[in-house]
């Protein structure tokens, strides 16, 4: 009765709003008589808003055509859950014609007929089935959208109340009043619509439900139909196909002859029989297989509607969890997709091979001289009766050959698509269950029984029969080639006295080397790591080997679960002997890579005391993994796993406390060592956090969540012993090449020895002394190359993680259920709301995190990648990394920003007022970034340019977003605002050429020979060593002074830097020329004329 009443009140409101909507023709008419009037700011805002009102107003009129028909839904709800149920009760299978004496093509017309039959069927039956998903998920997301929407109501108004108390009444006031209008009845609508949707739901679900029921009733009907076709054109394939085969036997069997050519073709008639036989059998297991993938299908649909239901009931109660997974387990295993392909490709071979057979016997005539030819036998008429019979048989065998292989090919084509939807199908469902079911405890948590149940399961593995299973395991795999694994085994044991014999000594031989400059190679360090692996398989190989055998008696499941565990087991094994070898003192940590040993032995120790505690509970996990159904798994299995955790939370625990330079490094200042107090401490906190997480009956999540954790450490580990190969091999790179610069220098030594004693000039006997090799230490390698490595290796480690833990991505997409704040963004006027999840805030920063780390080292990068293999102007390879930078840090700023729902048409009128502000109050700041960047481009000034701007002179060292440092003679650092360099003028002594031109006058006395001082000058400026011969110097008489003839020198230098110490040789030689010629240098004179 209450449910009738609300039914009647909502469909009154609706009625009431149904009528308060504008006609969308007249607005349409007004846009049209916009569209004429010239283009004016306020005609593009009226058009706007008229085109916005008339999405809002189709809206509206769809939401309550919708609410319409779920208010249709449940007034006939009565009448057709009755009539629908009627049906289902009073269902009989449709009278059929009967098939069984119908000929080849009645039987594929009614098969074609009956199958676009089936399809539409099943079309509608995954119609239904997707109207009950959609009528769950309303169900789900009703309460959040009626919220959201209702605020918006509110807000609309609000927002029309103001507009009407406002009382404009111009015509844009009015459009904007009307568009309000139109958004209240829209909005009105839709939480009509959706209050129709909810209150109908459990009608049309249960119409939904008794549709599907018909169908699969209809579907059911039809296949049976269907089946007795495809039963029936079998059997008319089978006959044809004996039919053929015997007339060929029949053939052969009257034929009594010894003649090549009819032995020839009776063989080759008879492979074609057996062909027809085996392809007539493969069609029958396709058209099997075909039934048996159909209800395969059929009983994964059932499982995704129940698990559906049940994981709706595992928010209330975590007891359905075990039964999700055990429904799991049943699902069938992928199907063969790749077979299926394989054998459409082979079919379409043997078709080609078929019909050029067929064709070759297009002239029976020219095919027999052929015959004959090749068995160079002639044929009497008999035996040429005989073989036209045979050739016809064969014709016949091709035929049916070629046709049904077009029938394979075709079922096997209906098979992959099949296979193709069933995959897809367990992918999904697997996919959805393991999205609930991580977080769902799989077995009860630890409480008193718990001791009761691990007797009872320790008693049970004590049992002499299942204790008795292992030794018969390998009696029973090694009964029939005992001698075999015998000598495999005492192979591996004579690999390891060899190993250890011969490999040993040379690992000392070479650590011996390490070191020495002249001996010192990379291929000693790859060899010790080649033979740290091989020195530590044999014992992996010879637990493979038992593995091996235990792994395929499965007659005994303790033997086989052992056999699997030992897998795992050999491969830890492995890696402890690798890491022990490594340790060495001749190792590769202590000999090649120069830890400290007493850190690597104490370190070493903590790891094989962490080893003997881990290892038996691992192997003891690993052998009840394998009983994961059984009371085992829950009870030994669990203990051991909770001892394995403890022993590796301890072991990273006394990692921590050692502080290890790898993360822990002495700084200068502050010395926070976050990697270090980050990391550790939650490797060691997580195994304790995964050890109550099986003791609180989480054990399959504790798993997953260590097995993930784990394969994290050891790529980190892997990675890190990469970073150290290269960093070794770019150490003895450096040190080589110092080697070779300390060589160098002294063969220049010896040169100029030899030179000074061909002119006897003693020098000093220091500069001979021997070279010594010298000593490079690690930090004296280029900075930025092993920020680059460890840039390279720090993004391949994240992208692998990435790849690694996206495995187990649907456990923890429950953040994008976690809405932090709901954002709104418009398009073409509609607005929509936007949930911003934890999610997004978790990418959010890791978007943030790899934006810093590229900026960081992102020059170097480009430096060593791609810059040093161009030959760029000077300064532009600065300005393309400075470019590339400020694109990587706005890139990033854009992708975070995304992620949290800020984007562009949301701050561009922000952005827009913040820059005219900004442009007012930091004026000198924007415009010296502008001129940095215009520096950048235009390169008007280099870094390594000497440079004049007002009264400094100096190098340019440094060019940033707001100045430039220049360095002046002085060595000081002068810091000049970029701006000075666009808007003033200045001197760049070396921008397209360094060279300079120095220009010095010099005065003579009055009676000097001319020519005589031109020659001298010219004799001066030869000998300075500084002065270029092109451009040529020089010397010119410029004028008569007061006291003196006045000559000007004009000479060139290579760059600014000369133009003191040439200055200074010149000056000096011309005084010294001028001295031996005897030309006097004048001084001003002045005469004084007395008058009494």
């Amino acid at each position: 009765m209450l449910l009738r009443v609300l039914v009647l009140f909502l469909g009154l409101i609706y009625s009431v709003l149904a009528v308060a909507a504008p006609d969308i023709s007249r607005l349409q008419d007004k846009i049209e008589q916009l569209n004429k009037q010239p283009e004016t700011e306020q005609v593009q805002a009226l058009k706007e808003t008229y085109e916005k009102t008339i999405d809002q107003l189709t809206k509206a009129q769809d939401y309550a055509q919708q609410a319409k028909q779920y208010q249709k839904a449940m007034d006939d709800f009565p009448y057709q859950s009755n009539a629908l149920r009627e049906r289902i009760n009073t269902f009989q299978a449709p009278e059929y014609l009967d098939p069984s004496k119908w000929n080849k093509q009645q039987l594929e017309s009614q098969l074609a007929l009956r199958s676009a039959e089936q399809a539409d069927l099943k079309r509608k039956q995954q119609k239904v089935s997707n109207t009950l998903n959609n009528i769950e998920n309303q169900l789900s997301g009703f309460q959040p959208k009626v919220d959201v929407l209702r605020q918006q109501l509110s807000d609309a108004q609000h927002k029309l109340d103001l507009q009407k108390f406002s009382a404009q009444t111009d015509e844009l006031s009015q459009a904007k009043l009307v568009k309000s209008q139109v958004l209240e009845t829209s909005l009105s609508n839709q939480i009509l619509m959706l209050e129709l949707e909810q209150l109908s739901a459990s009608s049309r679900n249960e119409i939904s439900n008794l549709e599907l029921t018909l169908t699969n009733l209809k579907l059911t009907a039809l296949q049976q139909y269907i089946d007795r076709l495809q039963a029936v054109q079998s059997e008319i394939r089978k006959l044809a196909t004996e039919k053929a085969i015997k007339k060929g036997q029949e053939i052969a069997e009257q034929l009594a002859t010894n003649s090549p050519v009819l032995r020839d073709i009776i063989s080759g008639n008879k492979a074609f029989s057996d062909s027809l036989h085996s392809l007539n059998q493969d069609l029958e297991t396709a058209l099997a297989t075909q039934s048996n993938v159909a209800n395969q299908m059929t009983e994964i649909d059932k499982a995704v509607s129940s698990m559906r239901e049940q994981v709706e009931w595992l928010k209330v109660s975590s007891a359905f969890g075990e039964s999700l997974r055990n429904r799991l387990k049943q699902l069938p295993n992928p199907p063969p997709l790749q077979a299926v392909e394989q054998n459409i490709v082979s079919a379409r071979l043997a078709k080609y091979k078929y019909q050029q057979e067929l064709d070759i016997l297009a002239d029976p005539s020219k095919y027999i001289s052929q015959l004959e030819k090749s068995h160079k036998e002639k044929l009497n008429n008999d035996e040429h009766s005989a073989v036209y019979a045979l050739v016809g048989a064969r014709k016949q065998l091709l035929r049916q050959l070629l046709s049904l292989s077009e029938n394979y090919i075709y079922e096997q084509a209906k098979l992959k698509v099949a296979y193709s939807q069933m995959t897809a199908k367990i992918a999904h469902i697997r996919e959805m269950a393991e999205q609930y079911l991580f977080w769902i405890p799989n077995v009860n948590p630890v409480n008193f029984s718990f001791i009761k149940d691990t007797l009872l399961a320790i008693g049970w593995l004590v049992e002499l029969e299942n204790a008795q299973q292992v030794p018969l395991a390998l009696k029973n795999a090694t009964q029939d080639f005992w001698l075999l694994y015998l000598i495999g085994f005492m192979l591996l044991l004579y690999f390891w006295y060899f190993a250890n014999h011969f490999f040993r000594p040379y690992l000392k031989e070479t650590a011996d080397q390490v070191g020495k400059v002249t001996r010192d190679k990379y291929i000693y360090t790859f060899n010790t790591l080649i033979l740290s692996v091989l020195l530590a398989l044999p014992l992996p190989l010879i637990m493979s080997l038992f593995s091996y055998l235990l792994s395929n008696s499965w007659q005994y499941p303790i033997g086989q679960a052992l056999g699997e565990a030992m897998t795992v087991l050999a491969w830890v094994v492995l890696f402890f002997m690798v890491v022990k070898n490594m340790c060495r003192d001749n190792g590769l940590f202590i000999a090649h890579f120069k830890m400290q040993a007493n850190r690597v032995n104490r370190i070493y120790g903590f790891f094989q005391q962490c080893f003997i505690t881990a290892f038996p509970a691992l192997g003891l996990y690993l052998f009840c993994l394998e009983f994961e159904s059984s009371n085992l798994y829950s009870t030994i299995g669990r203990i051991a796993f909770i001892v394995l955790n403890l022993s590796l939370a301890w072991f990273y625990w006394r990692l921590y406390r050692d502080k290890l330079p790898i993360t822990y490094r002495h700084q200068t200042g502050k010395n926070p060592h976050l990697l270090h107090h980050i990391m550790w401490p939650i490797l060691a906190v997580a195994p304790v956090f995964y050890a109550l997480m099986a003791v609180a009956g989480y054990f399959f999540t504790a798993n997953s969540l260590m097995n993930q954790v784990q394969l994290s450490v050891l790529l980190g580990l892997a990675f890190l012993l990469l970073y150290y190969l290269v960093h070794r091999w770019m150490f003895i790179q450096k040190r080589r090449l110092a080697f070779d610069r300390a060589k160098t220098r002294r063969a220049e030594i010896l040169a100029q020895r030899e030179k000074e004693e061909e002119n006897e000039v003693s020098s000093s006997e220091s500069g001979l002394d021997a070279i010594e090799e010298p000593v490079i230490d690690l930090e004296t390698i280029s900075a930025q190359s092993l920020g680059l490595l460890r840039t390279v290796l720090s993004l391949s480690y994240m992208l692998l993680l990435i790849y690694l833990w996206a495995q187990i991505y649907s456990a923890f997409s429950f953040l994008e259920g976690v809405t932090i704040w709901n954002t709104t963004s418009s398009s073409n006027g509609i607005d929509t709301v936007d949930p911003i999840s934890l999610q997004d805030i978790i990418f959010s920063i890791f978007s943030i995190c790899i934006t810093v780390v590229l900026v960081k080292n992102l020059a170097g990068a480009l430096e060593l990648l791609v810059l040093q293999h161009f030959d760029l102007a000077p300064g532009t390879g600065f300005a393309i990394t400075t470019l590339t930078k400020y694109i990587v840090i706005f890139n990033g700023i854009l992708i975070s920003c995304a992620f949290l729902g800020i984007d562009w048409s949301k701050t561009q009128w922000l952005v827009a007022a913040l820059t005219v502000g900004l442009g007012f109050g930091l004026q000198e700041i924007f415009a010296n970034f502008v001129s940095g960047l215009i520096i950048l481009f235009e390169k008007p000034i280099r870094i390594g340019d000497t440079v004049t701007i007002r009264e400094l002179t100096g190098t340019i060292a440094k060019i940033k977003t707001r100045a430039t440092t220049i360095i002046d003679w002085d060595r000081k650092e002068i810091i000049v605002p970029n701006k000075a360099f666009i808007t003033e003028q200045f001197v760049n002594w070396s921008l397209s050429d360094p060279i300079t031109r120095i220009i010095t006058r010099v005065g003579v006395a009055y009676g000097s020979d001319t020519k005589q001082v031109t020659e001298q000058l010219y004799e001066a400026i030869k000998s300075c060593t500084l002065v270029l011969e092109t451009p040529a110097a020089e010397v010119f008489f410029v004028g008569f002074g007061d006291s003196t003839l006045d000559f000007e020198i004009r000479v060139y230098v290579n760059e600014l830097g000369q133009r003191m110490p040439t200055l200074h040789e010149l000056h000096s030689a011309i005084n010294s020329q001028f001295k031996q010629q005897g030309i006097v240098i004048d001084y001003p004179q002045l005469d004084l004329h007395i008058k009494k």
